[in-house]
């Protein structure tokens, strides 16, 4: 009877492990998780899915308060910003509200997209954003003269971000309503409409000194 070391024995066989395997099954898990939101593929997924509240937070410290910086360093808080509605309604509110709607609707859609055009989407929105935010900034510069050289940066980088957030909410958000109608998806859909419309004509209206 041999008592030797057997390398065929299963006792003495170290045990398997398939970290290939393992890793692959994790990205599908994570790929398939991605893919079961209507943010599949936005690299802004992670915000634009957050609490309404946060987002509409979000939108009014970049947007409101890149335009507060730029009365700060122009000393027209009291004598312009602080009475200038598009400032106060449109930057202040609309804004805001329309980027807390769009947080509402992605957290009570049902459509699933699928991560490649979920990424298309995002690539086409940030390319149409960069190219608003561009044509904004040089009606700033060389229309209204009211661009303030780098105070004006965070201004335009937060127009690129509504810009971009706004572009790709509306395909996004029709698929869903196409797939699964709810007056109340197509009332916020109407409403993130309009808000950014109602703050572009008051803007237009009444002007000011910024960006």
């Amino acid at each position: 009877m041999s008592t030797g070391y057997s390398p065929c024995d299963p006792q003495n066989q170290a045990p398997r492990t398939n970290v290939g395997s393992e890793d692959q099954r994790g990205a599908t898990a994570e790929e398939k998780s991605n893919s079961q939101t209507l943010l599949a593929g936005d690299p802004l997924a992670r915000i634009m899915g957050a609490h309404p509240l946060f987002v509409g937070t979000v939108f009014l410290v970049l947007g409101w308060g890149s335009l507060l910086l730029i009365a700060w360093r122009l000393e027209i808080i009291t004598s312009d910003f602080l009475r200038n509605p598009a400032f106060m309604v449109g930057d202040l509110v609309l804004l805001p509200l329309a980027g807390a709607l769009m947080a509402a609707f992605y957290r009570s859609a049902s459509f699933q997209m699928p991560v490649q055009p979920g990424r298309v989407i995002a690539l086409g929105s940030a390319i149409l954003a960069a190219i608003s935010a561009g044509a904004t900034a040089a009606f700033s510069i060389f229309v209204s003269e009211t661009y303030h050289g780098l105070w004006s940066v965070p201004h335009t980088l937060f127009i690129w971000l509504f810009a971009y957030t706004f572009i790709s909410f509306l395909p996004r958000a029709f698929s869903d309503i196409v797939f699964k109608s709810k007056p109340r998806q197509v009332c916020c859909l109407v409403a993130v409409i309009i808000l950014p419309m109602a703050h572009i004509i008051l803007k237009s209206f009444v002007g000011g000194s910024l960006p």
